[in-house]
């Protein structure tokens, strides 16, 4: 007995202009001055993360290029070693992406012990 499921898989190939402008905003009007930005971050940047499997199909097309897709940490080190800052969250739109629907299939087979 086989069941078929679709799923959503999305391969991300980089930061877009986009996501870049985004990553170097939230840096800009989140952060105490005198702290370390790093803003080295450029088109193209992976940031580790390469592509994202959504098994709901329906919510993700309700939320389209929204959806999102991993976390940016962007702690930053003060003088003191103090660290300050948070997440950024990554969403489809930041990347340059191609997006494809996996029919998924289970097969069940009965095992004799």
């Amino acid at each position: 007995m086989s069941k078929s499921k679709k799923q959503i898989e999305v391969v991300l190939n980089g930061l877009n202009e986009f996501g870049v402008s985004e990553l170097k905003e939230y840096y800009k009007y989140n952060f105490h001055f005198g702290y370390f930005v790093n803003t080295s971050f450029s088109v193209g940047d992976t940031l580790g993360i390469k592509r994202k499997r959504f098994k709901n199909v329906k919510a993700f097309y309700g939320l389209g290029v929204d959806n999102y897709v991993g976390n940016f940490n962007c702690t930053q080190s003060g003088e003191n070693r103090e660290r300050v800052g948070g997440y950024f969250s990554l969403q489809i739109k930041h990347f340059n992406y191609k997006i494809y629907e996996v029919e998924v299939v289970e097969t069940l087979t009965e095992v004799n012990l």
